[in-house]
């Protein structure tokens, strides 16, 4: 019983120093920021809200057409699937509410299937691959950020982060909620080989 104690709490040390480790890696990550001229912006998924892009989804959003407008990028790739009992895509959602702030159809692509940041980033390289598109900005909120470029990294993306500088997630215990679940996703990711076969 004592040895079982032992490594128990052993067990439960080495998680603590690990989720501090990872949590700490997270938070210091969000502060990393990009406008280096890419051919695309990768706007991640945040869900939507009937017709209309959620709080959180929207300020990426306005990020990607701000990085559009100022020349930073040339094309914008929106991701996000059918959300249940769905009728319109997140990503097609997202593009007419790029569309009504004047960012022209011609530079925005989606993909309508992923429904999850791994499934985002795969298949936003499948649109750039397909439109010969070889670097990229990545938009999302900051703590997200440190997970979203461990994939990219993985898929050996040419990207950068440019995390939305107006995230919903302003409050302290919002941030507190999102720091802590991006840990165990993170850490989660390192545990679990990711799956880079999804098809569009």
């Amino acid at each position: 019983m004592k040895r079982f104690k032992k490594i128990a709490a052993v067990a439960l040390l080495f998680f603590a120093v690990w989720f501090g480790f990872t949590a700490y890696s997270v938070f210091s990550y969000s502060s990393d920021y990009s406008e280096q001229k890419s051919d695309v912006a990768i706007v991640l998924g945040a869900s939507s809200q009937g017709s209309e892009p959620s709080p959180v989804f929207k300020e990426r959003l306005n990020h990607a057409s701000y990085l559009y407008i100022q020349g930073f990028v040339n094309n914008i790739i929106l991701t996000g699937g059918f959300l249940p009992r769905a009728s319109e895509s997140e990503s097609y959602i997202a593009k007419l509410y790029l569309l009504s702030a004047g960012v022209p159809d011609s530079v925005i692509y989606i993909e309508q299937v992923s429904q999850n940041t791994l499934e985002n980033m795969v298949n936003a390289q499948k649109v750039m691959q397909k439109q010969r598109l070889h670097s990229a900005l990545i938009v999302s909120d900051p703590l997200h950020m440190k997970r979203a470029m461990r994939f990219a990294e993985n898929l050996e993306l040419d990207a950068l982060p440019s995390p939305t500088q107006t995230s919903m997630y302003r409050s302290k215990s919002s941030k507190i909620k999102f720091l802590i679940s991006e840990s165990f996703f993170l850490m989660a990711s390192y545990l679990i080989k990711p799956d880079t076969t999804i098809e569009i």
